[in-house]
């Protein structure tokens, strides 16, 4: 579960329980031009062949509308389209919609010893990822029926949500748990956005001229070294404010400067993982496990957002823009390794960027 190396990032990985389609479907596989499969691209770069925790029966009952991932949809749905989503979250800070709690309750229920280990699996994962993709949700979830009795200790939630049966539990629910416990007690990465008008989050400029809460939330990963799940949920919260609207809409200086830092965040992030080693030097059966998952969700944030300012930008001064270095490298060190670990057979993988826009952003030259 982590390593003697309090500043790296090692967590749990495993095959991705899925959400919805278009959750799942990460759009690595487009820019990287690869054939669209479930799951997080750098989860399944190391977990090829795992298992999946959609059984018969959970599949039947997302079909009818039922399970926890079905009612994360509906959550999902309720905040509209990302235009849409700045008024729905500011809606939130004063009022809960009826339909939207009648949600979150089911969606608890489910994280309950009563329903099987797999399906808790599911609800765990769910929490963390709606709570940090909308701002206030949170606190929604800790108004629940089903926890609303308990104090609010990482400890008590997780005791809640433990098995007293004889069902089997593994590494990943015990992942799941502890992950889904931390977001919901958390009482240092959270308030880092909670409390700030909507609008704000994507600032680069704040009223008291103090640090972005983008800013705020790349320190808090960086000097996190207690709880390597509240440097993981840093990761999750950063990528949930960048797909707000707002931030990669502008390009002023103040913008430059902080893709630099996220850009520079990733490849730490990457070297961390020993993403700088050649893969000759190092097989995956070596790896540590680690939270790909969330890695790759921020990794996915900042190439799409990256990706926009190229084409607002001159082609000439592509790589004179400060985030520039670092942005490249970082798409250095995945494309060596998803065509690495893509590849069928032992011989040198084909080039995947050949035939994608990322080549003319980042042209191969400057990339090796």
């Amino acid at each position: 579960m982590a390593t003697d190396n309090p500043g790296s990032l090692v967590l749990y990985s495993s095959s991705a329980t899925q959400l919805s389609p278009d959750r799942d479907k990460s759009k690595w596989d487009l820019a990287f031009n690869f054939t669209p499969s479930p799951g997080r691209t750098l989860n399944e770069m190391y977990t090829a062949g795992g298992k999946f925790l959609d059984t018969r029966a959970n599949r039947f009952a997302h079909q009818c509308g039922l399970g926890p991932n079905s009612v994360a949809e509906a959550i999902r749905a309720s905040f509209g389209e990302r235009g849409e989503r700045h008024t729905h979250l500011a809606r939130l800070q004063t009022e809960v919609p009826p339909k939207l709690e009648k949600n979150v309750a089911k969606l608890m229920k489910y994280t309950l010893p009563t329903e099987s280990a797999k399906t808790q699996i599911q609800a765990f994962r769910a929490i963390v990822d709606l709570s940090t993709s909308f701002p206030g949700l949170r606190s929604v979830f800790l108004a629940s029926r089903s926890i609303n009795d308990v104090s609010r200790t990482q400890q008590d939630i997780s005791a809640l949500w433990d098995r007293n049966d004889e069902c089997p539990t593994d590494d990943e629910w015990t992942f799941w748990r502890a992950f889904a416990a931390t977001c919901l007690s958390d009482k240092a990465i959270a308030p880092i956005l909670e409390g700030h008008a909507i609008a704000r989050l994507t600032s680069c400029v704040m009223d008291d001229g103090g640090l972005s809460v983008i800013e705020r939330l790349i320190i808090a990963h960086d000097c996190e070294t207690e709880s390597l799940f509240l440097a993981a949920l840093s990761l999750w919260y950063i990528a949930g404010v960048l797909d707000l609207p707002g931030f990669w809409d502008e390009m002023a200086t103040v913008h430059r400067d902080v893709a630099k830092k996220l850009c520079t965040t990733l490849v730490q992030i990457l070297k961390d993982i020993d993403c700088d080693c050649l893969p000759s030097e190092i097989a995956p059966s070596q790896l540590p496990p680690v939270d790909y998952e969330g890695i790759d969700l921020f990794a996915d944030r900042i190439l799409l957002g990256v990706s926009g300012w190229f084409v607002k930008l001159d082609a000439d001064v592509w790589n004179r823009q400060r985030w520039y270095e670092d942005f490249r490298r970082g798409l250095q060190l995945l494309r060596g390794l998803l065509s690495y670990y893509r590849s069928p057979s032992p011989a040198p993988p084909a080039n995947p960027l050949k035939s994608t826009c990322l080549q003319s952003f980042v042209p191969l030259r400057w990339i090796f």
